[in-house]
Order: structure tokens, then sequence, then C-alpha cells
């Protein structure tokens, strides 16, 4: 972790809640979308609840946070938000209104239905028409209605969403372009589901996207278009070249560049090939001093001293960059100024510190501090934390009591960062509840918030309420206190 010649292990444990994403099937061509084969009211196709209408009915703005999707519902339904609880939703559209309606959904008669007639505004609908007369959506719906309206027993697992193309570089002509999504399901169906996806601009000064997928350019600039489809969550990245004087210039020449071609890419081939695309330059390669203060505030948090700042300069060695990052590394304040970092991360922070009490924070910090001056890898150090025991296995409940003891005499206190791992991180209380470990692990690990996931699917994350629950059940066994064999000897230790 000290060596600039050594990668840096990544801290997030992405891997624990990352769904693996499979490869489209090989050689099955996906089946044209509902638009096609819906175009005619005489489809003999019976619709899936769970990949055709629930996406139908979120893509109309149904289940949204502002109609039936709300937690009060509107007409007498309600839906879950954005529409992943399919169960739910089937029984909410089949069954009986809270206001003893039974003509939202009749399958011996589709077109009294008013799933149908209301988006029809054939009958008085609050939310608007939704769509035409004689549209794929009314024949999709239709069809489903009277072939009897089944729903999802078994909820169906998407693998993979793939969107092409899988990147927009607008050209001078700005032509807009389409997008075109396929759904591979774990049984290896394959399906365009364009028209059933919802899309999303994240900076609609770069780009605009419409409801069908045609995304158009507003702007240059670099952003995404995000597209939604049951699970999955697909970003795709749209660019378009900047113009003027601001893309002229020359290209910077980099020390040591030639000898990177043709092995194996560096970020900064990844950052070149970029700006490429946006025709911009980069910055040329900063002076000793910038370098210098940069690097020292990044690792030590530091400003350099004026005879550090004369002794670099006045260094003619070709590696001397390398050289002074590595001896930053090796300085007492990288492992003081990363320990508060650390520490700030998992959760020992001012807000957590009123419950951990100043004791067990300073033990915490001083632990931290100890792994990263050993040069511990970061797997490693998230590994002693996340495992973390505080009584050994086969220690007796006397022997850990005077090893917790030791840690808090007034003289001759044993070092509590000479631990093997640091146990602190599960004994708040705040971690009592497995969805409250669920939350901070995640949060605090993984860089993720699983806050919505708890009550419901949000519409831009790819975690539903099951995923949280399932997630939970990681830290179900995860106990603070005394054991039941223990708690006789524990009375007595403590005169009770």
């Amino acid at each position: 972790m000290r060596s600039s010649q050594r990668s840096l292990v990544p801290f997030l444990l992405v891997a624990v809640l990352c769904s693996v994403r499979l490869p489209n099937a090989v050689g099955a061509e996906p089946l044209p979308s509902v638009t096609q084969r819906f175009h005619e009211a005489s489809s003999g196709e019976v619709p899936s609840f769970q990949r055709h209408v629930s996406p139908l009915l979120g893509r109309l703005g149904c289940n949204g946070r502002s109609c039936h999707g709300s937690f009060q519902g509107q007409g007498g339904l309600r839906m879950s938000l954005f529409g992943y609880d399919f169960a739910m939703d089937h029984e909410g559209l089949t069954g009986q209104s809270s206001r003893g309606d039974l003509r939202r959904l009749l399958t011996a008669d589709p077109d009294e239905s008013l799933i149908l007639r209301k988006p029809l505004m054939q009958v008085d609908h609050e939310g608007g028409e939704r769509f035409a007369e004689g549209s794929w959506e009314q024949h999709l719906l239709r069809q489903w209605i009277a072939s009897g309206a089944e729903g999802a027993s078994v909820p169906e697992v998407l693998e993979n969403l793939a969107v092409e193309p899988a990147e927009i570089l607008f050209a001078d002509d700005q032509t807009p372009v389409q997008l075109h999504v396929v759904a591979t399901w774990r049984n290896g169906d394959r399906e365009d589901v364009t028209p059933l996806c919802r899309f999303r601009s994240n900076d609609d000064s770069v780009a605009v996207v419409s409801e069908d997928g045609v995304v158009r350019s507003s702007g240059a600039g670099d952003s995404h278009v995000v597209v939604f489809y049951d699970n999955g969550v697909e970003a795709v990245p749209v660019l378009r070249a900047l113009e003027g004087e601001v893309a002229r210039g020359e290209r910077p020449v980099v020390p040591g560049r030639q000898a990177r071609q043709g092995a194996t890419p560096t970020v900064d081939d990844f950052i070149e090939a970029k700006l490429e695309k946006l025709h911009l330059v980069a910055s040329q390669r900063c002076s000793d001093t910038e370098f210098l203060r940069r690097v020292s505030l990044d690792l030590t948090g530091t400003l350099p001293t004026p005879s550090e700042i004369e002794q670099f300069v006045a260094s003619e060695a070709i590696d001397k960059r390398t050289r002074k990052i590595d001896e930053l590394l090796s300085r007492p304040a990288y492992a003081a100024w990363w320990a508060n970092k650390l520490c700030d991360f998992t959760g020992c922070n001012p807000a957590q510190q009123a419950e951990l009490g100043q004791e067990t924070s300073v033990q915490w910090y001083m632990w931290m501090y100890e792994r990263l001056h050993e040069n511990t890898p970061y797997d490693e150090l998230v590994r002693r934390i996340v495992l973390a025991t505080s009584r050994e296995e086969g220690q007796s409940f006397d022997d850990y009591a005077r090893e917790v003891s030791s840690y808090f005499r007034r003289d001759a206190a044993t070092d509590f960062a000479q631990r093997e791992s640091m146990p602190h991180y599960w004994t708040r209380r705040s971690m009592s509840d497995p969805e409250d470990a669920a939350q901070a692990f995640a949060h605090n690990f993984l860089g993720l918030r699983l806050q919505c996931a708890e009550c419901h699917k949000h519409p831009f994350a790819p975690w539903t309420q099951d995923d949280f629950k399932n997630f939970s059940q990681f830290f179900a066994g995860m106990k603070f206190g005394v054991p039941a064999g223990s708690r006789e000897r524990y009375r007595a230790l403590a005169g009770e």
C-alpha cells in the first residue's frame, strides 16, 4: 500500500451486492417488440404480467408516486411503487377495490374493464388519457384480460439488459439516435423490450430522450441516458464534442508515454480516449511545485515545508516524483491522515462517537492507524473489521473480562491497536437490528445507500425490497451481549 509500484486493493466490497450480468444468449434472435406483435387487435399471444403488463403500467405512470403507486393509492386502487411487487399489483388489479367496484377488470367482457376504459377516457379518469383507441397498448392489455389475466406466481429472473448502441457519440449533424433494448431471461428467452422501458437523461443540457428511447443532442458535453426495465438499470454514455477554440491545441507530451504503447491499458489510456472523443486537450504536465502540493495534501493532509519544496525543485532525478510518493507513504502523517478518513468511512465519526464513547473511539482510531502504519492491504484491513469477534474461540469468560479490562487500565494499559481484529464496528446499539446493520454495512463498505429498498424498489437503482431483505439476513447472526452460558459468571463479577 505504501509502494507506488503496487496497486491498492479496492476498499469497497462491491461483489457482496452486485448481481452477475450474463451475456445475451447466442444464436437465438430476440422476439420483436410488443409494438409489432400487438399492432393488431387479433394477436393470439398471451402477454406476461411481469414481462409486459407491469412494465407497461410503469411506463404509463400508473404506479408512480403521484398515482396508484402512492401510499394511499388512487380511485380505490393501490399498486406497489414503481411496480415491483407483482403479487400485490395483480391482486389490486384483479380483486375488489376498496370502493366495492368489480368492473376494474372483467375477463368475460374485456372492453368493459375500467383498466381499459379509464386510460381511454371513456369514463372519467383523473390521470387523463394514457393511450389511444386502437393502440398497441390497448391491444396488449385487452389480450391479457381476455386470456384470463394471469399473474406471476413465481417471479421470473432478468439475467441481462443489453442496450444498443452501447455509447452515443454525436457527430456534427447531430442526428437523433434510437436506442434498442433487449432483455434476456434466465430460461434463455430474449425479447426486444424497447417500448416497455423507461428512459431518463442525466443532463438535459447535453442530451434529451423521448419516452420511446430516441436520444437527441442538446449541447456539447458528456452525460448518460439511463434505461429501466424490470429489475434492470443500464446507463448509456452520451457525448458530443466541443467546438471552437476550446477544442483546439496540441496534445501534451507525456514522459514515458511511448513506452506504454501496446501494453495493458492504464487509467491514462482511458482518460485520453475520452478526451479524444470530446475534442479536448489534456492539461500540460503540472509543475514540480504543483505536483508536490497536490500529492502532499492527498497523502498526508498537509502542505510541504519550504525546505522540502526547495529540495524537490532543485533535484534533477528523473524518478523524483515516484520517490516522493513512496517517501510520503512512509510518513506517520500518511497513516494518521488516512486513519482519520477510514474511521469516518466505517462509522467512527462525530455522528457516532457519542454512542461509542471517547475511549472506544480512540481505540478504533489507533487500531486503524496501526494497520496503515504497518502497510496492511485494504482487503485484509476490511476482513479484520467485518469478521471481528470480541471473545476469541475457546477463551473463558474470566480471561475475556481480564483482557477487555486491561485496555481501560489507567496505568500500563494493554495496547488495543495490537489486537488482530477490531470488533467495535459491531458493538454499537445502532447495529442491533439486521436491517440497520445491512444499511450501515452497505454505506460504510460498499458506498451504497439502501434506505429506499427497505420499503420499495427505487426506480433508479437495481435493488428491490426482496434484495434488501435477503441481504439483511447476512447480519441476522451478528449478536452483541453476554452469551447465555456466561451470564451467571457475568452477574457474579458484576456483584449482582
